[in-house]
């Protein structure tokens, strides 16, 4: 297993490079999907996609995705999808939707092998001004996650969540739009590389998100218990 990281991060890498219609939680409206800046910047010429988009000058993620080098991986399969290295700024990313119950949320990965037809997380792939169907075929591994996940608890987590009142900490869920157990884990193992970090951390409130096909295997368990207590019991599918 690789675990996919770089140089330390530095100052400069700090913060979020999501749009600000954060691609970790559910949309709230159609308007929130793929409104980028398109007037500078490389450009995707892919004939593959609608043809608003097929001259689309990159900013942003998706310039980030389009440089992104392939990751080297094991598979021989010919279904494999392909992976490559996402550089990011930050890995723990907020999420003030009033939908869900949490206020942060980590995905190790973008795009996710399981496919699940009814997982809103599809059109985040359009952020990086790929096709939807691209979600299960494109995977990108999200570099130096463990000492960016070390900075972001530092600075950005907080134990007395504004929500509550300050009368509970911050909630962090893993895999609100990825799944963190995909088949791509066993080979870079980016989702256990923060788990790892949280680990070492009093982290109290903590939850993984699964579907319903994948089950996380013991030693995530026992990691993510550490870090929170039965935050890695029952698997929790997509909404």
């Amino acid at each position: 297993m690789q675990v996919v990281q770089g140089p330390a991060p530095v100052a400069d890498q700090r913060g979020n490079i999501s749009d600000p219609a954060t691609s970790d939680c559910p949309p709230t409206s159609e308007t929130q999907r793929g409104n980028q800046n398109r007037e500078t910047g490389p450009v995707r010429n892919a004939v593959a996609v609608p043809p608003e988009r097929a001259q689309a000058r990159l900013v942003g993620i998706a310039r980030l995705a389009a440089s992104s080098p392939p990751a080297e991986t094991r598979r021989k399969s010919a279904e494999k999808p392909e992976y490559f290295v996402l550089p990011v700024k930050s890995i723990l990313n907020r999420c003030d939707s009033k939908r869900v119950p949490f206020e942060w949320t980590i995905n190790p990965y973008r795009g996710c092998e399981f496919a699940c037809k009814y997982c809103y997380a599809r059109y985040t792939h359009e952020y990086m001004e790929l096709d939807g169907s691209e979600f299960e075929k494109k995977i990108y591994v999200k570099k130096d996650a463990a000492p960016l996940l070390a900075w972001d608890v530092a600075h950005k987590y907080s134990y007395e969540s504004e929500g509550s009142g300050g009368s509970r900490p911050d909630h962090i869920a893993i895999g609100t739009a990825t799944d963190p157990y995909q088949p791509a884990e066993r080979e870079y193992g980016v989702t256990r590389a923060c788990l790892e970090e949280l680990a070492a951390k009093p982290i109290p409130r903590l939850r993984a998100q699964l579907r319903a096909t994948a089950s996380p295997p013991p030693t995530a368990n026992r990691a993510a218990a550490r870090a929170a207590p039965g935050a890695a019991s029952a698997p929790h599918a997509t909404w």
